[in-house]
């Protein structure tokens, strides 16, 4: 399914995904961009160009971040990633 306009997600446990378009694959639930897409969680926002997802965003990768704002918890610090 394509979305393409002003998109905006919000998972259930209060995640958002913002992008300007979007391909959403109903069989692997997967979410798929190559446009700007600013992703936030736990007062962390991510920005960048390019999105791979899974529909809950437990599982995401910007493919070129260009912003990390930092408030609250951040996802990827706990993680280990940063």
């Amino acid at each position: 399914m394509l979305l393409e306009g002003k998109i905006f997600l919000r998972t259930d446990d209060n995640k958002t995904l913002v992008a300007k378009a979007m391909e959403y694959n109903m069989d692997t639930k997967k979410l798929v961009s190559d446009s700007e897409v600013t992703v936030s969680a736990d007062g962390t926002t991510i920005r960048g160009i390019g999105l791979r997802a899974d529909k809950d965003l437990n599982k995401f990768t910007i493919l070129k971040p260009s912003a990390i704002t930092q408030g609250g918890t951040n996802p990827l610090k706990a993680a280990g990633s940063l």
